[in-house]
């Protein structure tokens, strides 16, 4: 009896360790390939779980053959995967449906859906949608109730930007606050490529900047790296032709002494170029001042983080001819 005993606990117990393995894997992000870390893995329907190392990496033992793993990550798809095997590899894909839009205040960054006041929001995409040389140029017909203008036909210009229309202060233009700090009115010193989100506050949300929140707030937050990721480098060229697209139709040197002459027999006077066939087409002074010239930038950029502290760094170069 006793041999029989033993003998039936064994059996027990080989089809009980049957019915569990133990199960590793690395989570890793769609997109880029790039491992997660922090990942929130769960057994279905229990409090049993861990989350994935530095590495990406995760091990769970003691799991049911069949059970279900949920894995959860900030911003990222939840994604459910049926335990078949002792190594389940996963990548998670981006849910930018499920991220409340940020909006940056004064004091800090509200949910787009607390924010009462008149504002609009532009992000990194929009912005560099157009390749604008400026950042003002990116404002233009992108947001609500601003008006851009420009100072002169002088490329490379800089732009008026009127929020609050014109004031009786003397100075009409808004505060700028790139990352908490006031650059004055200057924007050609801040690269379009470097900018992750622009909001623009029109009203009463700006009092806590004080009068020179007057005229309005324009909020730039940068691009930065982040945390727990690895070093990504990014390089943005292009090169364009811009010239005059809309030109007036001009008389050539003969045509215009056809209809000068022509002015002065209808007043009764003498013909003032009696020898047309010499004139001929004579010089475009239109095609002479307005020439094609070339634009060219290049941006480069690095940003990443560890645990503790994330960096990001750029610089461009941008040469704008004419």
């Amino acid at each position: 009896e006793k041999k029989i005993t033993l003998l039936l606990f064994a059996l027990i117990s080989v089809l009980a360790s049957a019915q569990t393995i133990n199960v590793k894997g690395v989570v890793k992000e769609a997109t880029t390939g790039e491992t997660l870390p922090g990942v929130s893995v769960v057994i279905k329907g229990t409090t049993i779980g861990t989350e994935t190392d530095f590495d990406g990496m995760y091990v769970l033992s003691n799991v049911k053959n069949g059970a279900i793993l949920v894995f959860n990550y900030l911003g990222m798809k939840a994604k459910e995967v049926v335990v078949n095997s002792s190594e389940i590899n996963v990548s998670l894909e981006e849910a930018a449906e499920s991220l409340a839009e940020i909006v940056v205040v004064g004091y800090g960054s509200q949910r787009k859906e607390l924010v009462s006041g008149a504002f609009s929001s532009l992000t990194s995409e929009k912005i560099t949608e157009s390749n604008p040389t400026r950042i003002e140029e990116a404002l233009t017909g992108s947001a609500a109730g601003v008006q851009v203008t420009a100072n002169s036909g002088s490329p490379g210009a800089s732009l008026n930007i009127r929020i609050r229309g014109i004031t009786t202060n003397g100075d009409n233009s808004p505060l700028v606050i790139v990352d908490g700090v006031n650059i004055g009115s200057d924007l050609s010193i801040i690269d379009p490529n470097d900018i992750e989100k622009m909001d623009i506050i029109k009203d009463a949300s700006s009092a806590i900047y004080g009068v020179q929140a007057a005229n309005g707030v324009i909020l730039i937050t940068t691009k930065s790296g982040k945390k727990n990721r690895k070093t990504s480098f990014s390089y943005n060229s292009y090169f364009s032709i811009q010239e005059a697209s809309n030109k007036l139709d001009l008389m050539n040197a003969t045509e215009y002494a056809v209809y000068v002459n022509e002015t002065e027999v209808a007043d009764g006077n003498s013909l003032p170029y009696p020898s047309l066939n010499t004139y001929g087409v004579g010089t475009d002074w239109q095609n002479e001042l307005f020439t094609t010239s070339p634009i060219s930038s290049h941006t480069f950029s690095a940003n990443g983080g560890s645990d503790k502290v994330t960096y990001g760094v750029s610089a461009s170069y941008f040469d704008q001819e004419g």
